[in-house]
């Protein structure tokens, strides 16, 4: 992390370095359409992506628990020649990433 978003609140920001392959590539995103205790999402500003969005949405279940979704829609740069050179790639890493994500997620909640 480049620099941390101060928050989730709509218009906050952040940085990320990623490595893709040899390359570390400047990821700028904003939170948007934050919404207390319901969600938010991350939105690329500049980055690797033609576009990127990731909503996090917390439905409640009881006083004490909810379920978290999350929702990416993503673009990849060069149209029908990036999805056939690079969807590959990206699909298994958004796996892995997120299951990952929800594994510690996870985790943390039965602690």
């Amino acid at each position: 992390m480049e620099q941390r978003a101060p928050g989730i609140r709509t218009g906050d920001r952040g940085v990320l370095r990623i490595r893709i392959g040899p390359f570390r590539v400047r990821w700028v995103f904003e939170h948007r359409d934050f919404i207390q205790d319901r969600q938010f999402r991350d939105v690329q500003i500049t980055g690797p992506f033609r576009r990127w969005e990731h909503t996090h949405v917390f439905t409640p279940d009881g006083p004490d628990a909810c379920f978290l979704e999350d929702r990416i829609a993503y673009e990849l740069p060069l149209g029908k020649f990036g999805n056939l050179f690079g969807g590959w790639f990206v699909r298994r890493k958004l796996r892995r990433v997120f299951a990952y994500r929800h594994r510690i997620t996870a985790e943390a909640m039965v602690r």
